[in-house]
């Protein structure tokens, strides 16, 4: 755990690497602050939660991307919209961290995550992909708004919790 904790950087964002190159991201920060023991790490745990806390979209409260908007601090694809995953990910750490209370949790899965979910199913769509299952991105994205298996695993752990 030493290993993981002096790795935050002064954003509190727990670093990835692709391919040598370093960002800072949502995704990333948050399944960290859900291995950190709010008792033992509460320092690290808060500076990840502000970091996942800047990472909401503005013009869509409660819903979170992988970047902060507007373009701050490293990241390999600019532009990315708020998707569920991240979002999934965010109210789970900041639940577990007690930044958030639960009613807020529900209405932002209501008002974000709900009405991205599948109404129709297309004819040879994959075998994970059923009615009620979450597309991707949190926003219209037209045909390029994938159902993806690992998305809808953090989605459903939040609606657990």
């Amino acid at each position: 755990m030493r290993a993981v904790l002096i790795r935050q950087t002064a954003r509190g964002a727990f670093p990835s690497e692709v391919a040598g190159i370093g960002d800072e991201t949502c995704f990333v920060t948050a399944n960290v602050a859900l291995c950190l023991d709010p008792a033992a790490h509460r320092p690290a745990l808060e500076r990840a939660l502000d970091f996942i806390e800047t990472c909401e979209d503005p013009r869509h409260p409660g819903a979170f991307a992988f970047y902060p908007p507007g373009g701050r601090g490293p990241m390999l694809v600019r532009g990315l919209p708020p998707d569920a995953d991240d979002t999934a990910l965010a109210w789970l750490a900041l639940l577990h961290g007690g930044r958030r209370g639960t009613d807020r949790a529900r209405a932002a899965f209501e008002a974000r995550i709900a009405p991205a979910a599948c109404l129709l199913v297309p004819g040879g769509a994959p075998p994970w992909v059923r009615r009620g299952a979450v597309r991707t991105w949190l926003i219209e994205r037209g045909r390029d708004n994938p159902v993806d298996l690992a998305v809808n695993a953090n989605v459903l752990a939040l609606a657990c919790r």
